[in-house]
Formats: structure tokens, sequence, C-alpha cells
């Protein structure tokens, strides 16, 4: 068997111009490897915009059946309140709310999702750290946000329970019925800082996503339960929110993944 073995260099020349082919060949395979790279994450990126679109517009239905709701939920607890205050003893129910999963209560506000889950994703398969930094930026204050109107929206959940007992004839101290007032008055702080922070979202996802906001007043009308509630027991929504409302800037600054930042006063 012939073996062909490599032929001497003869001279510099012939030496530079070898090197010159080699370099010349891993540049253009590293360069080449470095588009299909390139091209790859911008595939990504384009593909989680779209995704991100979808999601950020169910986060602004939701939002903006907050900021619909909010003047009839005040109404409600400031008629709970009006009755607790009027009287001792013997309780008697209002008429109550209805709602398709509890039944007939006396009090209750929309428990809803706060997806974030597309957003994860990006962030556990690195697609996030290929958006530009604006991007980067806008949809991390979103989702910053939207974890603490999740976490407020949890905690009125548990203080909604408080006043079950309000649901059946019963027998009220006056100091029962002081903290059942004082109980009120937090839900009533609850309901407008969700509102509050509900504005805060739909004007941040403004800036973060192409939203086809007019939808946003035909999926509250079409699926959320609460105008009917509402207006069974005469308790009128607000007139429809700004669709586009002046962009809020968070309370609290984050970073480009999302985590708070310090206060510039240390608060």
């Amino acid at each position: 068997m012939d073996i062909h073995k490599p032929k001497p260099w003869h001279g510099v020349r012939e030496f530079l111009k070898e090197y010159v082919i080699i370099v010349i060949g891993v540049l253009t395979a590293l360069g080449a490897e470095q588009l299909v790279e390139t091209v790859h994450w911008a595939e990504k990126v384009e593909r989680g915009k779209a995704h991100e679109t979808t999601e950020m517009t169910s986060l602004y239905d939701t939002a903006y059946e907050r900021i619909a709701i909010e003047p009839c939920l005040d109404r409600r607890l400031v008629q709970l309140s009006a009755a607790l205050q009027a009287g001792d003893g013997r309780w008697t129910p209002l008429n109550p709310m209805t709602n398709p999963k509890l039944g007939e209560v006396a009090y209750f506000a929309p428990s809803r999702n706060w997806s974030e889950e597309f957003w994860k994703s990006l962030i556990a398969d690195g697609t996030a750290n290929h958006l530009s930094d604006d991007d980067e930026l806008r949809y991390s204050r979103v989702y910053a946000q939207v974890a603490t109107i999740r976490a407020a929206n949890a905690l009125e959940v548990e203080a909604m329970e408080d006043l079950s007992v309000l649901q059946v004839p019963t027998v009220l101290t006056r100091p029962e019925r002081n903290e059942l007032i004082n109980r009120i008055g937090r839900l009533r702080q609850m309901n407008q800082r969700m509102s509050l922070m509900a504005q805060q979202i739909t004007g941040n996802i403004d800036k973060a996503a192409k939203v086809d906001k007019p939808k946003a007043r035909a999926w509250f009308e079409k699926n959320s339960y609460m105008p009917k509630a509402c207006a069974a027991l005469g308790l009128s929504l607000a007139p429809a929110p700004d669709l586009a409302p002046t962009p809020a800037v968070p309370s609290t600054e984050v970073d480009r993944n999302g985590v708070a930042l310090p206060h510039p006063q240390g608060g």
C-alpha cells in the first residue's frame, strides 16, 4: 500500500502560503458556524416575541377587567360596611353576589392566573438573553409587576374568606361587627391597589408588545362573569377604561432579569 508522505516546505513563502490557507479555512468555518448560530437565535427571538404578544394580550385582558370592575367592588364593600354599622345582634345577609364557581356569596373578586409561563420559558432556554436591551427591559418590567399583582390577588382572595360569615343569618356582636368593618376597609384598599397596579401593567404592555387593545373590551364583555354579577345587584361598572392609558413608571425599578433594584434612597 502506497503511503503519500506530506511534501516538505521549500522555503518561507511556501510555509506562509500553506499557513494562510489553513487560517482562512478555519476562519471561514468559524464564521459559517457563527452565522448559523446568529440566524438560529434570530428566529427563536422572533418566535418568542410572537408568543410574548399572545401572553401579554391575555395579561392585558385580565388587567382591563380589574380596572373596569374596581368601582363595582368598592360599592359592594361599602354596602356591607353600612349594613354592619346599622345595628347589633341579628345579621340578615344582603342579596348575594353570584359566582359561577363559588355560588352565592357575600363578596368576591376575580382570582386570575396572571400568567408568565412563556416568559419563564424564554429565560430558561436562553432566548431572553438574545432580545434587544430595550425589549428585555420592557418585558422584565411587565413581568415584575405581574408577579406583584399575582401576590396581591392571592392575599385578596384569602382576605375575602373572612367575609364568609356574612353569607348566612347569624348573630354578630358589636366587636365582631367592628372587626368585620375593619376587614372590609382593608379589602377596599386591596381593590383600589389592584386597579392601580392593573393600570401600570396595561401602560407597560403598551410599550412592550403590539396588543390588539380594542379586543380587551370584547373579551371582558364576553368572558368575565363580573358585569353580570354587578348588574344583578345594581352595582354599576365604571365607564370602559381608556384603552391606551398613560404608561406608568413602575414603583419598583427592576434589572434586565426582572429582579427588584434597591431604592435610590435605600427604602
